[in-house]
This record gives C-alpha cells, structure tokens and sequence, in this order.
C-alpha cells in the first residue's frame, strides 16, 4: 500500500497537468500558414532558413488543420526551449517539429496575451510529411 499511494499521486499529478490547447482560437483556417525549414545552403555549408506560404487548398495544409483539430486535448506545459527541424505559424502561432520526433511543441498566445508553450506526444513520425 505505502508504494500504491506514491504511484497514484504521481498518476493523478500527470493527468492534471494535461490541458486542452486554446490554438484554434488564434489560428484563422481562412489564411494560409507559413512552413519554415532548415536548411544548408549548398556554397556556404551554412544553415539557412527555407519559407514558404502553403496555399489554403494543398494537401499540406489540410492536414495540418486536420491534425491540430484531432489534437487539441493532451498538451502539457513545457517551459523549455525548443528548436525543431520545422516550423508551422501563423500569427502568434507556431508549431515546432523535428523530423521522425515523437513530440510537437506549440506557442501562441493566450486570451490574456500571455505567451503559451506547450507540448504533447505523437506518434512517432506523425508530421513528416511536411517535409515532402
């Protein structure tokens, strides 16, 4: 019993620090987002910031819509900093991603304009195709 009570609490502490992201709030699904990779640049060797504007209309976007919209419960406070291999923004929001990576982490901000960093699990892989 005396080793049951530590786990519950430590169970019942993690399932409380989950939270429903508020993102959908910020984002407007009638602008395009902006996908930000790195890259190398091919004469210099160094790495280079590679934007682009998905259009509204392309399968990437859709998917990303789709995935923030079967996504939003789950998320947990995360006061790290985060660089990923990609970034998805728009607005005051971003998500970040590394290739093959089993976690995604989002900022916006929230309904008091205090900036929000969360992340979650995903399976692993679960946004590699935006880097088709």
């Amino acid at each position: 019993m005396k080793r049951i009570l530590p786990l519950l609490l430590l169970v019942i502490c993690m399932y409380g620090c989950s939270k429903t992201a508020e993102f959908n709030r910020v984002i407007d699904y009638s602008e395009p987002f902006t996908l930000t990779r790195i890259g190398q640049d091919s004469a210099s060797g160094y790495d280079v910031f590679l934007s682009e504007n998905l259009p509204l209309e392309s399968e990437k976007s859709e998917r990303i819509r789709r995935f923030l919209n079967t996504h939003s419960d789950g998320w947990n406070t995360n006061i790290s900093s985060i660089i990923g291999d990609m970034t998805v923004s728009q607005g005051d929001f971003r998500m970040i991603y590394s290739e093959g990576a089993e976690s995604v982490s989002i900022t916006y901000l929230d309904k008091n304009g205090r900036p929000t960093q969360l992340s979650r699990r995903i399976e692993p892989g679960a946004l590699d195709f935006l880097f088709d």
